[in-house]
């Protein structure tokens, strides 16, 4: 690995972390007498190319991989890009979404080649996180879904 891919990763996982802290912060002082929590929470999705997307109740936010993060060739993954949803357009992809971490079919072990990442935090639960194969019929539906999204600018 490369000082930039590590650099890179650990950028991600403190991320990861930030939020799951303030995630663990929020229930603690917001104590429900019911076990059901209706905050839609926030979606991260990695792409096969290394792109980031942060979905939120009300946005989109792609992160793109720059060039001097990928070692062999040079390429594009387009430019970074911060999207508004409507309720309509956020419940389309929390679908999609939710359907992709569910579908243990298009589920991989371990990171590969153009394999994506989706990882759930909601507050007071625990973290969702899979992987999806390349190519799986879930990473296909989320890919149409955020290009879709972000081209709409």
């Amino acid at each position: 690995m490369t000082r930039l891919s590590i650099k890179l990763l650990l950028s991600i996982f403190s991320f990861c972390l930030v939020v799951s802290c303030q995630n663990s912060a929020e229930s603690s002082s917001t104590a429900k007498d019911d076990n059901t929590n209706d905050e839609p929470g926030m979606y991260t999705y990695g792409n096969g190319t290394g792109g980031l997307y942060t979905i939120t109740k009300d946005s989109v936010l792609f992160d793109p991989v720059s060039v001097v993060l990928k070692s062999k060739e040079t390429y594009d993954s387009g430019k970074a890009a911060r999207v508004g949803l409507s309720k309509s357009q956020h419940s389309e992809l929390k679908g999609i979404l939710d359907k992709a971490l569910e579908d243990k079919s298009s589920h991989v072990e371990k990171r590969t080649k153009n394999s994506s990442a989706i990882a759930l935090f909601r507050p007071g639960q625990p973290r969702k996180k899979c992987l999806l194969g390349p190519g799986s019929g879930a990473q296909l539906d989320i890919d149409n879904a955020l290009k879709k999204l972000t081209s709409q600018e």
